[in-house]
This record gives structure tokens, sequence and C-alpha cells, in this order.
């Protein structure tokens, strides 16, 4: 369970409480970043980008679970993963 921060109870600004949610937000981000990376390691995987034109002429990537004990082994489509 991720843990959450309190503020006492007291008044503060509208930039003093954005200031607070963003930094829960980059807490956040932070620990789920670092739980994908544990996993990736335990699992050893790792994600690559394959970037793609859209019709419309963007371009746009595509992330791919790639198994790092084997290098250019992509796991998922047609690999039986």
């Amino acid at each position: 369970m991720t843990e959450v921060e309190t503020v006492e109870a007291k008044e503060i600004t509208p930039a003093e409480a954005q200031a607070v949610l963003e930094e829960q937000k980059r807490k956040r981000i932070q620990q789920c970043q670092h739980e994908i990376n544990e996993a990736l390691r335990r699992h050893k995987c790792d994600l690559i980008g394959e970037p793609f034109f859209t019709p419309d002429g963007r371009i746009r990537a595509r992330v791919r679970l790639v198994d790092a004990s084997r290098p250019g082994q992509v796991r998922g489509e047609g690999s039986g993963a």
C-alpha cells in the first residue's frame, strides 16, 4: 500500500497546496518507476521503444518487452510468452 502524506490542518495558499500535490505525485511516480525496474530486473527483461509513423505522418513509439538475458529477443507477439 502506498504511504499517503498528510498536511497539518492549517490555511495554505493554492500555490502551496499545488506544491504539496506535485511533490506527492513525484514521489508516487518515483516509487512506481522503482517497482517496475525491480520487476524487470527480477524477470531478466527490459523495455525498448520502437518508433513508427502514424498514417497522418506523426512519429510514435511502441514499447516492447525484451529478454535482457538474450539481446535481440523480443517477448510477446509470436514468441510464446
